[in-house]
């Protein structure tokens, strides 16, 4: 950890015949050099959010709501969308969709950070997403890392669902296993922070509703 001019690290490791063991170095907020506590200190688990969208996507496989092999467009019309019509949810799940990836593509005039307090809409992102020139091909011709693919997987969960992404999340994930100390964050703010969230200088510098399913889930290193 010294020289690596992080604030501050914690581990959790899960053991058979001795619980959880916690370890932690350095300080969970840059701005009161607040101390970190393992077992409660959250972090933005950022792209492991995908990790935990998966899982779900796979669940509703097996509940029967699709075949992962179908396209995208046998349960959701996404307006604009390139290649829509051909892509699949396996696909999506890949990265070999094409979907133009709206939060790394400087092309796409996408910049949650000039607004973090913006709340954005699905339809807001997707016009972001089509806007890119650079990151979107013909599905499965070749692989590129999408944050605009899984945010489409969050509005086909949504969609297929009735709910809302967060909702989605706890009611199919978090409760049935138990993380009773992570959620998908849409409402945090900088003048509405979240209780012992680890914060350095980008924990509110953009809208969690600009990422949702691709990177919005809050969680413990113990939940995790």
């Amino acid at each position: 950890w010294t020289g690596s001019n992080l604030p501050g690290v914690s581990v959790t490791v899960s053991t058979p015949d001795q619980g959880m063991i916690y370890a932690s170095v350095g300080i969970g907020n840059v701005y009161t050099s607040s101390p970190i506590v393992p077992a409660t200190t959250k972090y933005r688990i950022a792209s492991a959010t995908k990790n935990f969208t998966a899982v779900l996507i796979m669940r509703l496989q097996e509940a029967g709501y699709f075949n992962i092999n179908d396209k995208l467009s046998d349960h959701i019309t996404i307006p604009g969308l390139a290649y829509a019509d051909s892509m699949t949810i396996v696909q999506l799940l890949n990265h070999t969709a094409g979907v133009g990836d709206f939060l790394n593509e400087s092309g796409c005039g996408f910049n949650s950070a000039a607004v973090p307090n913006k709340i954005f809409t699905n339809e807001e992102i997707i016009g972001f997403i089509n806007n890119c020139p650079l990151t979107t091909f013909a599905p499965d011709t070749k692989y590129s890392y999408s944050n605009g693919g899984f945010f489409v997987l969050g509005m086909l969960i949504e969609h297929k669902l009735g709910l809302t992404i967060d909702v989605a999340m706890q009611n199919w994930i978090f409760n049935p296993l138990g993380l009773t100390n992570t959620f998908l964050d849409l409402t945090s703010l900088t003048t509405n922070k979240i209780p012992l969230l680890a914060e350095g200088t980008r924990a509110y510098n953009y809208s969690p509703t600009s990422v949702k399913a691709a990177g919005a889930i809050v969680s413990t290193t113990e939940d995790m």
